[in-house]
């Protein structure tokens, strides 16, 4: 869930390595998406800032509204279901302090939809400019 996201994510990563957190809200009619996450996040969240936009964009779209509104030099999309690991934004920044024009897709393991069980992604045939956790 976003709220789980958003936890995870602020959670458990360095204080210091976050800059920001952007959510975009695509028009959503969900009404808890609307004034209830507004005064959530300003209570729990000091990082956070909603950015809204008035009409459906689609997933890259809003990203690009996400984009234009950081501040920060570094940005990494996630989306509204995933759970950020221990240790989850090292890895990430690593290779771009060695490279700053670096792009970096990480593997994301699954938690079982039926299950809730977490299950570890194993790539048996590498993939070009991704990695996984046991590195």
């Amino acid at each position: 869930t976003l709220l789980g996201s958003e936890w995870s994510m602020s959670n458990r990563a360095p204080a210091d390595l976050i800059q920001e957190i952007l959510l975009v809200d695509d028009a959503s009619n969900v009404t808890w998406l609307g004034e209830h996450l507004q005064s959530y996040a300003q209570e729990h969240w000091p990082m956070v800032r909603i950015i809204r936009s008035s009409k459906r964009l689609g997933l890259i779209r809003a990203r690009l509204l996400g984009a234009e509104a950081a501040t920060g030099k570094i940005l990494t999309f996630m989306d509204s279901h995933v759970e950020a690991n221990e240790g989850w934004l090292e890895p990430i920044l690593a290779p771009i302090a060695q490279n700053p024009r670096t792009v970096v897709t990480p593997i994301i393991d699954v938690i079982n939809d039926r299950t809730m069980a977490y299950e570890h992604v194993v790539v048996v045939i590498p993939n070009v400019g991704t990695f996984d956790w046991t590195l």
